[in-house]
């Protein structure tokens, strides 16, 4: 699937669209049993901003669906073993965009200077031999923590040398690395997942579904 290119004129108009859409799912949520909908979508979509829930909140309504199961990107369900169906419509979202800055002194970070409007697919959209990851359904009831994360007691908390690792795959992602072209970056880098001793391109997935 090729990816569109908008001008800064249109790239306006879909971030205005795209207010004023998160603003409509806002007001649309009006009594206690919408808030307790929404609540009950939201919590299995724990990855995603709360703004991003809304508006993902408000699209899955409108289509009629009580719920979206996994959410994941188009290439991401590729590196799953499974394919967007032709037809489909994606659900739109809020992605971050994030520009390289060089310092006086030569060193190299990275600053957001805006959003931008893509799209993800719910499971239901897809086909294919390939699993379809779990739903998390929030909270921490034992186990493995996910990439990213510590447990404290019977909290989740953030894991810092992890999160380093998952801005650094954002930022990688944001280049235009493919998932595995992203896992290689990693291996090289020094850094290991939780599972394993190699990264792999699913791994990279699950990790960067937490970037919205």
């Amino acid at each position: 699937m090729g990816k569109t290119t908008y001008s800064p004129e249109e790239r306006k108009a879909r971030l205005e669209s795209a207010h004023a859409e998160l603003t409509s799912a806002v007001q649309a949520i009006a009594t206690s049993n919408d808030w307790r909908a929404f609540l009950e979508f939201a919590r299995k979509l724990h990855t995603y901003s709360a703004q991003n829930r809304m508006w993902l909140f408000q699209q899955a309504m409108m289509r009629g669906w009580d719920d979206l199961g996994h959410v994941a990107g188009f290439r991401c369900w590729l590196s799953l073993g499974r394919y967007v169906r032709k037809g489909e419509h994606g659900l739109a979202v809020l992605a971050p965009v994030r520009v390289k800055m060089t310092a006086e002194d030569g060193s190299e970070s990275w600053v957001l200077r805006g959003f931008k409007v893509e799209h993800v697919f719910a499971a239901c959209q897809t086909d294919g031999e390939g699993e379809i990851p779990e739903l998390a359904t929030g909270g921490y009831s034992g186990g493995r923590p996910p990439f990213g994360w510590r447990a404290e007691g019977k909290e989740l908390v953030p894991d810092e040398p992890e999160q380093e690792v998952i801005a650094l795959a954002r930022r990688l992602s944001d280049e235009g690395l493919s998932s595995r072209q992203v896992a290689a970056r990693l291996e090289e880098a020094g850094h290991r997942p939780k599972v394993g001793e190699r990264w792999s391109s699913v791994q990279v997935c699950r990790i960067l579904r937490e970037r919205s």
